[in-house]
């Protein structure tokens, strides 16, 4: 592998991150066919996975190795720190050193922790941009941010057993058969934690055939909050791509209907063949394309329940896609998802006065959360959830009547989630 090619094909890639605000997984494609790149994909994808999660953590170093931070750089200084550990870049890696001793450059991380004040420190030790944590310290102590952080770093994996395919037998016999070691959850049993497997879950014939699901435990239950009964009809007003709306099915055994809505066409045709591979009845999901800022109908449908799975930061979940780190650069990266946050609220409570809404977020941020609701938290009622969870963050209206889930409590996304009518 040729070290040059390498710091091109990772600067590359970030660069669609920042400027084109794409996940990791499409820069990295977006990347390989920009160079035609075929080998060596897998140890490009990894080395590109660990410097984007460390990238804030880098660009600090680059600074002090190279005097300016460029996409360039960054990659110099991930060589400089890791490039011994691979053996095809051993030998750059060693001469990017002696190039900055040359230079007279020691630069000490120990010594760059203790110039910083204690949330600079937490931000930097766990690349994460200062103003995250700074915010975080409003409502949490340090101890507690850098547990967050730090449990953000390993991924629990959680599979929900699809009952409307298989049995919970069938799919422990499945596990056993294939060395898969799961928890079942004590909340939740369908649901199981992933503790080791022989193959990589996604890998599974269950997993495509749809008998299995990958989903986060905080995501059933922003479901379970909808307190679901049969013959529900369901409004799912950011539905796309359908794990939600599928567990919805799961849970009444197709014995509900849903309208399922959402910005992009095509991400409701991709969400049509989720639902049919998962086993869902089509016959009682309608599919409609609309902003659902901008609902344009009213008495058309007899809804009985109401799901804003909004659009937001996905601060909850930069585990998954560590692009998160670099897109929520500031806070005013956030901006957006609030603007539209709020117009789905306020939409949903003009027209459906009475109804049960739940309103959920992938978010640890209060601004995507307990700011959305106390912005209309007199003019709806707040319904207690009989859901796992903590208690919001202190100091809002709604605090007592909002639950998150977080990494290092609950192992699971960070979650915010709360039910209201108007």
């Amino acid at each position: 592998m040729k070290v040059e090619d390498l710091i091109l094909f990772v600067s590359r890639l970030i660069y669609y991150i920042e400027e084109k605000n794409t996940s990791f997984d499409k820069a990295f494609i977006y990347t390989r066919n920009y160079f035609k790149t075929k080998r060596p994909l897998k140890l490009y994808f990894n080395i590109s996975k660990d410097i984007v999660s460390k990238y804030y953590f880098l660009k600090i170093i680059s600074k002090e190795f190279f005097g300016r931070e460029t996409r360039k750089n960054i990659v110099k200084t991930w060589l400089i720190l890791y490039g011994e550990q691979y053996p095809s870049l051993r030998d750059a890696s060693l001469r990017l050193k002696r190039k900055i001793a040359r230079r007279g450059k020691q630069v000490s991380i120990d010594n760059i922790m203790c110039s910083l004040p204690d949330e600079d420190k937490i931000a930097f030790k766990y690349s994460v941009p200062s103003w995250i944590v700074k915010t975080l310290r409003k409502y949490m102590s340090i101890g507690e941010i850098e547990l967050l952080l730090k449990s953000m770093l390993k991924e629990t994996l959680w599979i929900r057993v699809n009952t409307l395919k298989i049995s919970l037998s069938e799919a422990k016999k499945y596990f056993e058969e294939n060395e898969v070691v799961a928890e079942q959850d004590s909340d939740y049993c369908f649901l199981f934690k992933v503790l080791k497997s022989k193959k990589p879950i996604h890998m599974l014939d269950y997993v495509r055939e749809g008998k299995i699901i990958i989903q986060d435990k905080a995501s059933i239950v922003a479901v379970d909050a909808l307190e679901l009964s049969e013959n529900d009809v369901i409004l799912d007003l950011c539905a796309a791509p359908g794990l939600k709306t599928s567990l919805i099915f799961q849970f009444l055994e197709n014995k509900c209907r849903v309208v399922a809505c959402d910005i992009s066409w095509q991400r409701l045709k991709n969400m049509k063949k989720l639902l049919k591979l998962y086993g869902v009845d089509l016959s009682k999901v309608d599919l409609i394309k609309m902003d659902s800022r901008k609902i344009p109908f009213r008495k058309l449908i007899r809804v009985t329940k109401v799901l804003i799975d909004a659009p937001c930061s996905s601060s909850g979940v930069m585990l998954r896609d560590p692009a998160i780190r670099i897109q929520l650069k500031d806070s005013d990266s956030i901006g957006s998802y609030i603007i539209v946050q709020k117009g789905l609220v306020q939409e949903a409570v003009k027209h459906f006065r009475g109804k049960e809404i739940v309103y959920a977020t992938c978010s640890l941020f209060p601004q995507e959360g307990e700011e959305i609701i106390d912005a209309v938290f007199s003019e709806v009622k707040l319904y207690p959830l009989k859901v796992p969870g903590n208690p919001g963050y202190r100091g809002f209206k709604c605090s007592n009547y909002v639950k998150r889930l977080f990494p290092h409590v609950h192992d699971t996304n960070g979650f915010f989630i709360t039910k209201f009518a108007a």
